[in-house]
């Protein structure tokens, strides 16, 4: 029997607790298909957070339920390809594949995802210090994470640690077909309540709220109380997300988007933005 990791890492804001958790909802429907998912329960929903403190063992308790394949998801490790060279190395010494996946979406809406998460993880810092986000706008906090992020070059790095099979790369809204196909078709339940996959608040909310954050004559409580209202509204139209703001965002990650296109002919363009 030829065993196998599929492993997924990321990008962060690409759909990765969607996966994580249809994959925890999923464990029969895996286990008869003969692939593991294997969770502690507990904490984040991803699995592959310590690869790099895997040990001979701890790879080999990755296949104690029989499966043949075994999936390991953290969108982490986007940037962190030195944590899966212990996992490589054992994976070689065991025989075993490792297939390399990775879930992209248009650079504007991952801004607008990483601005919602900072809000979310910073609230209670920012209120105590009535001051959002550290004075920084979205535009400031794009111009900032296309000049440190680098995906052509770091898939270029997994593919020099893991060479074959080739990398996968896809679109976010493909995550169930791709996942589907990589698996044999076992037939996953993907309906999942939209507030368990981590769904980003309303750029005109975090605005909003930023704004009532940095006015000290707002009290704490009625921006708890906005913030918490914030996240009932995730699915409605978000005005601030206007085209030509998000076309800006776009130009600030062209370099990206042609090395994409150019090493590994994906393009991850905002529809319309090309």
């Amino acid at each position: 029997m030829t065993r196998r990791i599929i492993l997924h890492f990321g990008a962060p804001k690409a759909g990765s607790t969607f996966l994580q958790r249809v994959l925890l909802q999923n464990t029969d429907r895996l286990a008869a298909a003969g692939v593991a998912y294997p969770h502690d329960g507990s904490g984040h929903p991803g699995n592959a957070e310590a690869i790099s403190r895997l040990t001979r063992p701890g790879f080999e308790a990755l296949f104690a339920s029989g499966a043949a394949t075994v999936i390991l998801s953290h969108e982490y490790l986007f940037a962190k390809v030195d944590d899966a060279r212990k996992l490589a190395k054992l994976a070689a010494a065991a025989n075993v594949v490792i297939q390399k996946l990775v879930f992209l979406r248009p650079w504007s809406e991952f801004c607008c995802g990483d601005f919602s998460q900072h809000l979310k993880q910073n609230f209670e810092v920012y209120l105590a210090a009535r001051r959002a986000y550290g004075g920084k706008s979205l535009e400031d906090m794009a111009q900032g994470r296309a000049a440190e992020l680098d995906p052509a070059n770091y898939f270029v790095h997994w593919s020099r640690v893991i060479p074959l099979p080739a990398l996968t790369i896809a679109s976010h809204r493909a995550i169930p077909a791709t996942v589907e196909v990589m698996l044999g078709g076992p037939g996953l339940n993907w309906v999942l309540p939209r507030h368990m996959a981590n769904p980003s608040l309303r750029l005109s909310d975090c605005e909003a709220i930023a704004a009532m954050i940095d006015n000290p004559e707002v009290p704490a409580d009625q921006v708890r109380e906005a913030f918490q209202t914030a996240h009932h509204h995730t699915s409605d139209p978000d005005p601030a997300r206007n085209p030509e703001r998000m076309a800006r965002i776009e130009a600030m990650f062209a370099r990206h988007n042609d090395a994409l296109r150019d090493i590994y002919q994906f393009d991850n363009r905002l529809p319309g933005n090309g």
